[in-house]
């Protein structure tokens, strides 16, 4: 799963109170995302289905960060958009991953999309074989712990990227061709 932030954290600490927001019906799923940021670096740990809904501004600012994928179309995503902005003009971190950032019903849209809140936007994904990992920035705080320069299995990668202005792409995946 790559990960970039909307908004810039000076740093990654183990207190972070966390909601993850997802679309997903997969095996194991949010539970296993879940369950593998309260074993890393978050603290609190929380889920919401944006298959169902959409967080309020209220719950959200509950959290320090919002991370959000989507294996499935978002119920709403203009709204989930339009709140997302909110919350990051109040303080708050979102990390937007697999599919997020994609396009249509997959894409978190609203003010968080025409906004240029969106690190990352892409026309495709497609699997690829394990590929290798480059490190842009070494020392940047989201690379904090990582150990990984390989993808372990089938990755999936996205093509026809565009990095918004003033973001810093921190660390990428090739695959081998």
């Amino acid at each position: 799963m790559a990960v970039l932030f909307a908004n810039a954290l000076t740093s990654v600490t183990s207190d972070l109170d966390v909601l993850v927001l997802y679309a997903d019906s997969t095996s194991g799923g949010a539970a296993d995302v879940q369950a593998k940021l309260r074993a890393g670096l978050a603290g609190r740990v929380d889920t919401f289905n944006l298959q169902t809904g959409t967080p309020t501004p209220a719950a959200l600012a509950a959290y320090d960060v919002a991370l959000v994928y989507s294996y499935h179309p978002i119920a709403n995503p203009t709204g989930l958009g339009d709140t997302l902005a909110d919350f990051v003009d109040a303080g708050g971190g979102v990390v937007v991953s697999t599919y997020g950032n994609y396009t249509g019903s997959f894409l978190v849209q609203g003010r968080f999309l025409t906004g240029g809140y969106h690190a990352l936007t892409g026309t495709a994904f497609s699997n690829a074989d394990p590929g290798t990992f480059t490190s842009r920035h070494a020392y940047h705080p989201v690379l904090e712990g990582a150990t990984t320069t390989a993808c372990p299995s089938l990755c999936r990668h996205m093509t026809g990227a565009t990095l918004t202005p003033g973001a810093i792409e921190v660390a990428s995946w090739s695959s081998p061709s």
